[in-house]
């Protein structure tokens, strides 16, 4: 369990995906009024 939750969290796609959700969030958030 703990070895599948530490390969997803060192895989890039992974890592690439989170930024892009945490950037689209940033700006999602920034333009609300």
């Amino acid at each position: 369990m703990t070895e599948q939750v530490v390969k997803t969290l060192t895989d890039p796609s992974f890592l690439i995906a989170m930024l892009v959700g945490i950037a689209v969030f940033a700006t999602v958030f920034t333009l609300m009024p």
